[in-house]
């Protein structure tokens, strides 16, 4: 019973503590927010800030007991203050509606213009709020100095000021709130905008969530609808590492600076997964729990320091990724090699068809690692092509997909020429028989994976309709839903149920010839196919020519001449599959 009571208990200093209570309650006593050198900066655009205003201007109206303004989320930090994860927007506003207020009733209600600037600095003068550095001075000068904010709200921001210039666009947003905040309050009297302030700080109410660490953080955050653009775990991620390397300011600047130009390079979702993906790249080991932030840094952290990584590595890997996610590798193949690189361009083309992840962890590895040695990226990815599509097409075992990809960054370090004969590229003849099974049924499933199977069988027929995936769609030759003019061609419901979703039912056409071929019958899909002007007949259709009916039986006999073309593609042909 003890042993229950203990893991309950440690269970329950897990948990994140919520609390409803209002912005005044927020900001008294020594209470203290700062975002983190890491956190986004001020964003909200004059439309957000009147939305709030109009939120607030109507709650007062109507007589709500309260308002809600959503959550904020933060973590406890060993100075005592609040590290926000989740709110500034709705923290930096507000308090730039406070400041607005106290400057406007200091001559008229000097006691209300004290009680407001309590909610702005703390007893021992401490700010409440501390924006990320670069914009710190900037908002303790203009909004958290008493007489300043109404002087903003009231003139445009000058550039070139002497003494506190704006010099970034938050700085220009937050000037901008101001003036959005004076242009809809400019006519209240003092009454009313003293009852508008009692009512944002007595009234205004959110759920603040206070979580034991990061990790918890990064949980809560996933499991939150995603408001706009507070910390995510991709930056709870990046503050871990800055933390770890400790760096003097000039190299933290210029480090958060690589971050997030890599960031926008690749778009904020591709690096969120790039990192995420970082332990199994440098380490070959997939995590146990993905959003567990102390697993990924501990991974992480075993084999790199947080310095090497900010400064030299993670700029390495996202210029990778961000090449191999465009299919951008005949750098990496000098003009004696192209053969080889064209061959490796036709399996990453290929592979961005499927829709994980873990693959391009292995492909960013050989690219880091060995991306100097043709031969073996060309012997490297030859393998992975077979292994993902083995794993997509559900031959190899794809339950455990992530720990095989490990096994192949471990093993990544061998001579190319062993990854035929073991480790985790091998398969083995029951993998081999699964892998055919899978192709000889239909693809039923989402259309993603229609088009997977086509392009990359297209490829195996030597076309290049990967180069142009964008453009084609996928036609069923016999169509996937049974009609009236097809059962005249003696096709049957049965018939159309069992084949049409098959591989070889498959063709790639452009859209206007897709619709062009809705509804038509097998030999007015042949002039189409083959007789439109100025429309490049693919591999893949090109090989429906030698066919003049279209059978149920046509239909399977062509998947299974599909699928021995991608298993010598695959140099599997000689592997005996188990029956």
């Amino acid at each position: 019973m003890a042993q229950v009571t203990d893991a309950s208990a440690q269970f329950q200093a897990q948990l994140p503590v919520a609390r409803m209570m209002s912005f005044g309650q927020m900001l008294e006593g020594e209470r203290a927010y700062v975002m983190p050198s890491v956190q986004r900066p001020f964003e909200w655009e004059e439309s957000q800030v009147s939305l709030l205003l109009n939120d607030l201007d109507g709650a007062l109206s109507a007589g709500y007991p309260f308002y809600f303004l959503g959550h904020i989320v933060a973590v406890p930090r060993a100075d005592g203050a609040m590290e926000v994860v989740d709110g500034q927007q709705r923290l930096a506003t507000i308090s730039i509606l406070i400041a607005y207020v106290r400057d406007r009733v200091q001559s008229n209600a000097p006691a209300l213009a004290d009680a407001l600037q309590d909610r702005i600095l703390t007893a021992r003068g401490f700010a409440r709020l501390t924006l990320r550095r670069r914009d710190a001075r900037f908002f303790q000068s203009r909004v958290q100095t008493p007489g300043n904010c109404l002087v903003m709200a009231r003139t445009l921001p000058k550039k070139n000021e002497a003494t506190i210039p704006v010099e970034t666009d938050a700085q220009e947003l937050i000037w901008q709130a101001a003036r959005t905040i004076h242009a809809r309050l400019e006519r209240y009297a003092g009454d009313r905008l003293a009852q508008f302030a009692r009512f944002l700080l007595d009234h205004a109410v959110v759920g603040f969530i206070t979580a034991p660490h990061r990790s918890a953080a990064a949980i809560l955050f996933r499991g939150m609808n995603d408001r706009g653009r507070d910390l995510s775990p991709a930056d709870l991620m990046k503050l871990e590492t800055i933390e770890q390397a400790g760096l003097p300011d000039a190299a933290l600047d210029e480090a958060v600076r690589s971050w997030e130009d890599c960031e926008d390079t690749l778009g904020r979702r591709r690096f969120a997964d790039l990192l995420e993906l970082l332990p199994l790249i440098i380490t070959g080991k997939a995590l146990r729990h993905r959003s567990s932030l102390s697993e990924w840094k501990d991974t992480l952290f075993s084999s790199i320091d947080p310095e090497t990584l900010l400064t030299q590595t993670l700029p390495q890997l996202g210029e990778i990724t961000r090449q191999l996610l465009n299919g951008e590798v005949s750098g990496y193949f000098k003009s004696v090699h192209s053969a080889l690189g064209r061959d490796v361009e036709r399996w990453v083309r290929c592979l961005l068809l499927l829709q994980d992840r873990e693959w391009w962890a292995a492909a960013v590895y050989a690219f880091w690692r060995h991306g100097d040695d043709p031969q073996y990226l060309h012997a490297f990815f030859k393998r992975l092509d077979r292994l993902a599509f083995a794993c997509f097409l559900e031959g190899a075992d794809a339950d455990v997909w992530e720990r095989r990809i490990g096994g192949v960054i471990r093993q990544g370090d061998e001579p190319a020429s062993l990854f035929s004969n073991f480790g985790a590229f091998v398969l083995d003849a029951r993998d081999v028989s699964k892998l055919i099974n899978r192709m000889s049924e239909p693809f039923k499933r989402e259309s993603w994976r229609r088009r997977a199977v086509a392009f990359r069988a297209d490829a195996a027929l030597g076309g290049q309709a990967y180069l142009n995936a964008a453009q084609l769609t996928l036609e069923h030759i016999a169509p996937s839903k049974h009609g009236k003019k097809w059962e005249a061609e003696g096709w049957s419901a049965a018939d159309t149920s069992r084949s049409a979703h098959l591989l070889g039912n498959f063709a790639l056409l452009t859209e206007p010839q897709n619709q062009q071929a809705s509804g038509k019958l097998f030999f007015e899909k042949r002039a189409i196919y083959f007789e439109t002007p100025g429309a490049p007949v693919q591999a893949l259709t090109k090989d429906v020519e030698r066919y003049k009916t279209w059978t149920p039986t046509d239909v399977r006999a062509r998947t299974e001449l599909l699928a021995a073309a991608l298993l010598q593609e695959w140099d599997l042909l000689s592997v005996n599959p188990e029956r």
